[in-house]
């Protein structure tokens, strides 16, 4: 597979096409990424792969601190990083890729079906109620909260939670949960 710097570029265009991700984020990336590739000579044939991250950051921050403000030189830094990561594990799982946004807006609507199908259901063989979730021994670090779930006969799922768990963090878990299931 292609890394080059004009692939990376070439990626993010044409998922915005596809529809794989939002025009307006695809973009985004796409722009970082080229402003800040293109402090290096022939930034078209650049491997990103093997690309020294690090260095080039610094090279961007030296070689453009005077066109850009310091939060747009910090954005473009980010953005860079996360389209150079997320084309490589594009390039790594093509078949299984998807942008973290979509697929969260995915399992959020999988999460309202199965809910809406609960509701609908009296009794569901495999859904336990929230009781069934039992605080084990207190964990030595009162920020944490160990958990035991049973889900099946001699299947239960050990979680560490921070004690100030969000309702918004939950979903996201549930939402990982529903994406990790095949």
């Amino acid at each position: 597979m292609e890394t080059s710097g004009q692939s990376l570029l070439d990626f993010w265009a044409w998922s915005a096409r596809k529809g794989l991700v939002p025009t307006s984020v695809a973009n985004d990336l796409r722009a970082a990424s080229k402003e800040v590739l293109s402090v290096e000579d022939n930034w078209q044939a650049i491997d990103i792969k093997s690309l020294d991250v690090d260095y080039l950051m610094v090279r961007f921050d030296n070689l453009r601190k005077f066109k850009f403000k310091p939060q747009s030189l910090s954005a473009y830094k980010s953005r860079f990083k996360k389209a150079r990561k997320l084309y490589l594990a594009y390039l790594e799982n093509p078949s299984g890729w998807h942008y973290p946004g979509v697929a969260k807006r995915k399992a959020s609507k999988l999460a309202h079906a199965a809910s809406n199908r609960h509701e609908r259901s009296s009794q569901v063989e495999y859904e336990l109620p929230v009781s069934a979730l039992v605080q084990v021994a207190a964990a030595p670090d009162p920020t944490v909260q160990r958990l035991e779930f049973p889900i099946r006969a001699g299947a239960v799922a050990r979680l560490e939670l921070p004690a100030d768990l969000t309702r918004d963090e939950a979903n996201r878990l549930a939402a990982y949960l529903q994406l990790i299931v095949p």
